[in-house]
């Protein structure tokens, strides 16, 4: 039977990412991760959490083995829109057209008129993702991590406003 450490070896090795650049994904050093590849050191449960955000990965997966291991595209979908919200989404695209990543596209019909660049970039991740296999679904999600550096910041900023105090309205 695999071990909990060597599922999480292989998410690291899947992504071609050293010890550093995981723990740097995941906000743990180099060490911490070799110590629970080598089943020296039990993962904290929010570690499993922001492994399981970050990657897409089942928590019941990681934990126990228990297929299927990728979470649901829908459910990714639906908890990446309520944590980082349609303005950062609108920001993404913008910065992805002034750095020429933005194809010609056709939006859905259910994305009103007015969000027709939501609807494209939308469209496209997609289809990108439901034609993708898991090495592609990967691939994309730390793409735009890598392309938007300053996501980390946001994501932090969104989740002191929602656990914070409800403040100004967006």
């Amino acid at each position: 039977m695999v071990s909990l450490g060597e599922r999480i070896k292989s998410i690291r090795i899947n992504n071609k990412l050293t010890q550093s650049e995981f723990g740097d994904l995941l906000g743990v050093g180099q060490s911490h991760i070799a110590n629970i590849e080598k089943d020296q050191k039990t993962p904290s449960d929010i570690f499993i959490k922001v492994l399981s955000l970050q990657f897409g990965i089942r928590e019941e997966w990681l934990c126990s083995g228990e297929e299927p291991m990728y979470r649901p595209v829908e459910e990714v979908v639906e908890e990446t829109l309520g944590r980082y919200g349609i303005d950062f989404v609108r920001v993404a695209i913008e910065k992805a057209k002034a750095r020429g990543l933005y194809g010609d596209l056709q939006p859905k019909a259910i994305i009103p008129v007015e969000d027709i660049e939501l609807g494209q970039m939308v469209s496209y991740l997609t289809d990108t993702w439901k034609n993708g296999d898991q090495r592609i679904k990967i691939w994309l999600s730390i793409q735009f991590e890598k392309s938007f550096p300053e996501f980390n910041e946001y994501l932090q900023k969104n989740r002191k406003q929602i656990t914070g105090s409800t403040g100004n309205g967006a």
